[in-house]
């Protein structure tokens, strides 16, 4: 039996113990109460003994919590076997290493390619998972650039 069952057993069983010397005790008289105030007082132990037996009672059957250690490290072995299966994607590319390409694009100025990094724009993946409606919303960036934009960085 581990400590926590063995507490709970304790605890009930000085319950039940306290509860037979308590009530015995009214029964055989050890000094005189008023017969009202002995009645409130039995009410109010019997709630206090009753919840101490059923805490008793809780700990005595419920089984024991896995140490935290254990959960911890099967934690740790899960996060290892989701780094094994995710495959690290490739660095995009900044908009600087592809400007030339991108400034090709008839309408697209060096104005124009600052104001898509200030929205956030600032590598090739960024405009390629963009929508055309996302990149309109840019300063300088009108419906037909924006498609000339996406078509250029699909390729």
């Amino acid at each position: 039996m581990n400590s926590d069952r063995l507490i709970g057993s304790g605890i009930l069983i000085g319950v039940i113990i306290v509860a037979i010397l308590y009530f015995g005790s009214l029964v055989i008289p050890w000094w005189s109460f008023n017969t009202a105030v002995n009645v409130v007082v039995s009410i109010g132990f019997l709630a206090v003994l009753g919840i101490g037996g059923w805490i008793g009672w809780t700990m005595a059957t419920s089984p024991s919590p896995e140490p935290i250690e254990d959960i911890e490290n099967e934690e740790i072995g899960e996060f290892e076997e989701m780094e094994e299966t995710v495959k690290p994607t490739p660095e995009s590319k900044s908009l600087d290493e592809v400007k030339d390409k991108l400034l090709s694009i008839d309408g697209l100025t060096e104005n124009r390619l600052e104001n898509l990094r200030e929205a956030g724009f600032d590598t090739l993946e960024s405009l390629r998972e963009s929508s055309e409606e996302d990149l309109k919303e840019v300063k300088g960036i009108g419906s037909k650039l924006a498609g000339e934009i996406k078509k250029t960085v699909k390729k």
